[in-house]
């Protein structure tokens, strides 16, 4: 479903912020 890709989509931009902090 969309949802999904958007949900997974959040999940890895989150864990790039982490990442580049």
């Amino acid at each position: 479903m969309v949802a999904c890709v958007l949900t997974r989509m959040v999940l890895l931009r989150e864990e790039v912020s982490h990442a580049a902090e």
